[in-house]
């Protein structure tokens, strides 16, 4: 069935972050939340794993990709640097924790792009 493949996927893709991600060593273990994440199209660089601390506001998350994908990340400018739901193309808010936010559970990817709006046109052209 469809969703079967697709939770045996969600669990390949987790077992894969968990070997490949990068992130603060300092974070504990039973903190961890791991997601794939999808760098701005015109950048054409590779999705990476993260592991964050569920604890963190969606802002820090953004900052810490920002600056191991050496993006630049001003939030003074029109065009900000914001976090994506790959499902429905809505930006998290840069203060919710991420331990609040269902679609960011382990496994899950997000897409890092810059925007002047809350919202992507179509998530297609990041899976």
């Amino acid at each position: 069935s469809g969703a079967k493949s697709s939770a045996t996927a969600a669990k390949v893709l987790l077992m894969k972050l968990k070997l490949h991600a990068v992130g603060d060593k300092g974070i504990p273990q039973s903190e961890r939340v791991y997601l794939q994440i999808v760098p701005p199209l015109s950048r054409k660089l590779a999705p990476l794993g993260f592991f964050f601390s569920k604890k963190w506001p969606v802002g820090k998350m953004v900052d810490m990709a920002a600056s191991h994908y050496g993006l630049p990340n001003d939030p003074s400018q029109a065009k900000k640097l914001r976090l994506f739901s790959m499902s429905s193309g809505a930006a998290f808010s840069m203060s919710s924790r991420l331990e609040t936010l269902q679609e960011l559970a382990s496994g899950q990817r997000a897409i890092l792009e810059y925007s002047t709006t809350e919202q992507l046109g179509s998530t297609e052209k990041y899976s």
